[in-house]
């Protein structure tokens, strides 16, 4: 049987996996952690969502990987309307 190496994690995936700017990534995936919860609790469809954010791409867009696509100006501004 073959043995499987397991270690464990430092707190940012994106780090242990080596990515360029991982803190950066790591707030991204926490921003969109935020914003998927919020538009839940609101009880809004995404498209709705993104309307009352004034975000001119669709909010799919925004919360699908890969992060790093997504602007991390156009996620923080949306958290603040």
């Amino acid at each position: 049987m073959k043995q499987t190496t397991v270690i464990r994690s430092g707190g940012n995936i994106f780090a242990d996996l080596g990515l360029p700017n991982a803190d950066e990534h790591m707030l991204k995936a926490h921003l969109v952690l935020c914003l998927d919860e919020m538009i839940e609790q609101a009880g809004l469809t995404q498209h709705a969502a993104a309307k009352k954010m004034g975000i001119s791409t669709t909010l799919a867009d925004l919360l699908r990987p890969p992060l790093v696509a997504n602007p991390f100006s156009t996620m923080r501004a949306s958290l603040r309307r």
